[in-house]
């Protein structure tokens, strides 16, 4: 059996087998006896010159290539539990926009039409509250409770219930599209 990898990981799996390989023998270690701690000595010398997700592919292709070696028959060390931990993947959460950003849509939103009252109410909700669009668009008007200063959100995607706080800013938006635009139906939804 060989080695399966995606022909654009073939250089990333060479380049980190090889610097293990060359790891153990600048410390005169010899592969057939690489140990546990040997291993951890290496993910800590990588550790000061890779980043988080560096060191998570590093351990993957580790993993990968001592799954290899067992295939092979040759000695490796596949079953330690630190081959099969994981180093987690750093996350970056980016913010969507500025605040001048933020500003800059809502001066452009023509707050004088039906529509615009509309744009400007759905805006402010979901950037003051970070309620996903198809939430806002199954807002109903009994899940905003005025007296207690509260919007119930039933969330779609996590099929979680949920109360945010009615900020003044948003209950004004949303009191200024109700009471000056909304048309006048039956339509229990806000929007």
């Amino acid at each position: 059996s060989t080695l399966q990898v995606v022909p654009s990981t073939a250089g990333d799996i060479s380049w980190a087998v090889r610097k293990y390989l060359s790891f153990m023998e600048s410390h005169n270690i010899d592969f057939d006896k690489v140990t546990v701690n040997d291993l951890r000595y290496f993910y800590v010398f990588c550790s000061k010159h890779l980043t988080k997700n560096s060191m998570h592919n590093v351990q993957c292709y580790l993993r990968k290539f001592h799954k290899y070696m067992e295939q092979k028959g040759l000695p490796n060390l596949s079953a330690t539990a630190i081959l099969n931990s994981t180093i987690p993947r750093e996350k970056k959460i980016f913010p969507a926009l500025t605040w001048d950003e933020f500003d800059a849509i809502l001066n452009q939103i023509d707050t004088r039409t039906s529509q615009g009252k509309r744009d400007y109410a759905i805006f402010v909700l979901a950037a003051s509250t970070g309620i996903r669009g198809a939430d806002i668009v199954r807002l109903k008007l009994k899940d905003i409770d005025w007296a207690n200063g509260i919007i119930n959100v039933f969330q779609h995607k996590t099929q979680h219930s949920l109360s945010i706080p009615l900020t003044k800013a948003v209950g004004k938006a949303i009191q200024e599209y109700i009471l000056n635009a909304r048309p006048d139906c039956d339509n229990e939804y806000v929007f």
